[in-house]
C-alpha cells in the first residue's frame, strides 16, 4: 500500500509533499516514543494507568479531525468516519524502528 509520505511513484510537487509527509511522520515518530519511555513510572497504580490509557484515547480522538482540518481535510468524510468508528486497519508499528531508536 503506498502512503502519503513515500516518494516512489510520486513525481515534482506530489514527490516534495511526500518528503515533508516523511519528515513529519519521522518527528512525530521520535515524539511518540520519548512519550512512550516518559510514561514508564514503577509508581503508577492500575487506576493511574486506566487514567492515562482514557486520557490518551481522549486527546487522540480529538488530535485525529484536528489534523484533518490543519491540512484542509486531505481525508474525506466517509474515510474519517470510518477512521474514529476504528473500521480501519491501522498502520503495523515497527517495532525494529522503536528498538533501534
Amino acid at each position: 500500500m503506498a502512503l502519503g509520505r513515500d516518494p516512489d511513484g510520486h513525481d515534482g510537487r506530489n514527490g516534495l509533499i511526500a518528503g515533508a509527509c516523511r519528515s513529519v511522520y519521522e518527528d512525530e515518530f521520535a515524539h511518540m516514543l520519548i512519550g512512550i519511555t516518559e510514561a514508564d513510572d514503577p509508581d503508577m497504580s492500575d487506576a493511574d494507568w486506566q487514567t492515562f490509557g482514557e486520557l490518551a484515547l481522549r486527546q487522540l480522538t480529538l488530535r485525529v479531525p484536528m489534523r484533518n482540518e490543519q491540512f484542509g481535510y486531505p481525508v474525506g468524510e466517509a474515510r474519517m468516519a470510518a477512521i474514529m468508528d476504528g473500521d480501519i486497519e491501522p498502520l503495523s508499528f515497527d517495532y525494529a524502528k522503536a528498538e533501534a531508536a
